[in-house]
Order: C-alpha cells, then sequence, then structure tokens
C-alpha cells in the first residue's frame, strides 16, 4: 500500500470514529449499526467492515479515542502542578476543558448515559480500560503523590482513597451536568467548593 492510500485508509478510519462516536452519543450503542455508520459517511457496510470487523472493535476503538483525547488534554498541566491550591485550579479548569470539548461532550454522554452496560460488557470495557491505564484518576493520583512529599499537612494523606474520591466527583459532576442542565459555572463553582471542603477532611 502506498503512502497515499496509507493516509486515505487512516483518514477513513477516524472518519468511522467520529461517526460512531456521533451515533453513539444520539442513539446508543446498540442500536447504531455498520450500516447507519456507512449511510451517513457515504461507504458501503463492506468498507466499515474492512476497518473494523465487528461492532467490538469499533466499540474499543471508540473508547480509546475519547481516553486518549481525555489524557491529552490534562496530563501535562497535571504533571505540572506544585500545591494545593494549583492542584484545585486544575482539578476545576479540567471540568471546563471537558465540558466545554464537543467531542468529550459526546463521550461522556455516550458512555455515562448512552451504553447498554451488560455484564460481558463491564467486564470488557474495564479491563481495556485498566489496560490503558489512562484518565482522570491516575493523574490525581500522580499528582497528590507529588503533593504528599512537598506539603507537610498532607503527610497522612491516603494518596489512593483521596484520589478516588476527587476522581468520583469529578467523574459524577460531568455526567450530572447533563441531567441537570447545568452551566459550565454552576459545574465549575460546585466543583471548587467540594474540593475545598473534601481537602480540608483529608488534610486535618
Amino acid at each position: 500500500m502506498g503512502r497515499n492510500s496509507r493516509e486515505q485508509a487512516e483518514a477513513t478510519r477516524e472518519k468511522i470514529i467520529h461517526v460512531a462516536l456521533d451515533l453513539y452519543s444520539q442513539q446508543g450503542y446498540s442500536a447504531t449499526s455498520f450500516v447507519n455508520i456507512a449511510n451517513e459517511l457515504g461507504l458501503s457496510k463492506g468498507a466499515v467492515h474492512n476497518h473494523f470487523p465487528s461492532k467490538k472493535d469499533l466499540l474499543f476503538a471508540v473508547m480509546d479515542y475519547g481516553l486518549n483525547r481525555r489524557h491529552a488534554m490534562l496530563r501535562d498541566a497535571h504533571l505540572a502542578v506544585a500545591s494545593l491550591d494549583e492542584l484545585q485550579k486544575l482539578y476545576v479548569d479540567s471540568l471546563i476543558v471537558v465540558l466545554q470539548d464537543e467531542e468529550m461532550r459526546k463521550f461522556e454522554v455516550f458512555i455515562g448515559f448512552q451504553m447498554e452496560w451488560s455484564e460481558e460488557m463491564v467486564q470488557q470495557l474495564h479491563d481495556y480500560r485498566t489496560q490503558l491505564g489512562r484518565g482522570a484518576y491516575s493523574l490525581i493520583e500522580v499528582a497528590l503523590g507529588r503533593l504528599k512529599s512537598i506539603e507537610p499537612k498532607l503527610k497522612e494523606m491516603d494518596v489512593k482513597h483521596t484520589s478516588y474520591g476527587l476522581f468520583v466527583y469529578w467523574q459524577g459532576a460531568v455526567r450530572m451536568s447533563f441531567v441537570f442542565n447545568q452551566s459550565v459555572d454552576e459545574v465549575s463553582s460546585h466543583a471548587d467548593r467540594f474540593f475545598n471542603q473534601y481537602m480540608m477532611g483529608v488534610s486535618k
């Protein structure tokens, strides 16, 4: 395959992923067929199958795309955190970044509300996401681990459990903003207050 052909194939693959995410967020995973995706792109069903042999393969590609995108948006800033105040600002700002990004909004709506979580699917995606080792949780954990070594008031902090609590709220704040139709300002204000209260308890 020549360079142009490879580039065209990769471009088509990316378009399929974007259209799949769009349809998944609108009508759900189970209700979206390869025919639906092909029709949106003006392709044949076989052309979609050439890139993704099964629905599960395409689902994993969409998950990979969403998690990679979120990780890339948040990674560098978390690695630069040097104080608890900086982490608090980043914690709030990261919510704003995710909620203002159209692709991330679609991704969060899809995995939060439009994915049919059978026991088998939960296991498959849990294993996949664990293997990826990406996401807001790991970034928070890395930042808190660094802060524990330089912030005296955090010396007794359990990094793993503290990170988990912050992540659960962060993820819930993203999802619930869609349920309650909250503005970005509302979400960020609530997150700021939560971080203050939560970390006050941790640092006692």
